[in-house]
C-alpha cells in the first residue's frame, strides 16, 4: 500500500475535541432528520456510554437546548440516563456516532445530508428514517464506519498515520475515530 497524502489533524487533543464538538453541535441542528439511535452501528471497540462520561459537562449545557423538541419535553430517546447519580447529560447519541466517525451536515443541514470532509463521501439519513406516510425506512440500520469510502483516514488506520511503511505495526496505528476517542 502507498503512503497517502489524506490525514487528519488530530494529534493536538484541544483540536481534536473542538472538531467532534463542531460536528455533534451541527449534526444535533438537523433534530427530527436524524436517525434513531437503535439503527445506528458503531465500530466493534466502540463504547458510547463511556465516550459519553469522558465528554466536558460543558457541551451539555449548551446542546440541552436543542435536545429539546417542540411542547418543551426532552425525548427520552435521545438521551443517555445510565447513571442518574452524575448530572443528567442530554446526549444524542445518533448525532455523537456521527460526529466521532467524521460526519458533518453538508450544507446547511436542511436537507437531512451529512458528508465527510476527508473522502467526500455524502450520505442521506432520510434512507435511514421512517417515510411520512408511515411506510418502513429504506435501510433498517446505519454503519457509521461502512458508510465512509476505504482508504478514509476516519477509518483507515494506514491512511490516518500518513506512512503506510510496510514494516510498520498494524496494531500501533490508529484510525481517526480512535484518535478522537483517545482524547476524550
Amino acid at each position: 500500500r502507498l503512503a497517502t497524502i489524506q490525514h487528519l489533524p488530530l494529534t493536538n487533543c484541544d483540536t481534536a475535541l473542538s472538531g467532534l464538538h463542531t460536528r455533534y453541535t451541527n449534526i444535533l441542528e438537523m433534530g427530527d432528520k436524524l436517525p434513531a439511535d437503535d439503527i445506528v452501528q458503531t465500530p466493534e471497540g466502540l463504547d458510547l456510554g463511556v465516550l459519553i462520561k469522558g465528554l466536558p459537562d460543558e457541551w451539555f449545557k449548551e446542546t440541552e437546548k436543542a435536545a429539546v423538541s417542540m411542547n418543551g419535553e426532552i425525548r427520552p430517546t435521545d438521551i443517555d440516563n445510565q447513571d442518574s447519580t452524575e448530572t443528567s447529560k442530554a446526549v444524542n447519541r445518533a448525532a455523537l456516532a456521527l460526529a466521532l466517525l467524521g460526519w458533518d451536515t453538508a450544507s446547511d443541514g436542511a436537507a437531512g445530508l451529512v458528508g465527510c470532509g476527508a473522502c467526500f463521501r455524502r450520505l442521506g439519513l432520510w434512507m435511514y428514517k421512517p417515510k411520512d406516510n408511515g411506510d418502513v425506512t429504506v435501510y433498517t440500520s446505519l454503519n457509521v464506519a461502512d458508510e465512509h469510502m476505504e482508504y478514509c483516514p476516519w477509518i483507515d488506520k494506514v491512511a490516518q498515520s500518513g506512512t503506510g511503511r510496510p514494516n510498520e505495526r498494524l496494531e500501533e496505528l490508529r484510525a481517526g475515530w480512535q484518535i478522537v476517542a483517545e482524547a476524550v
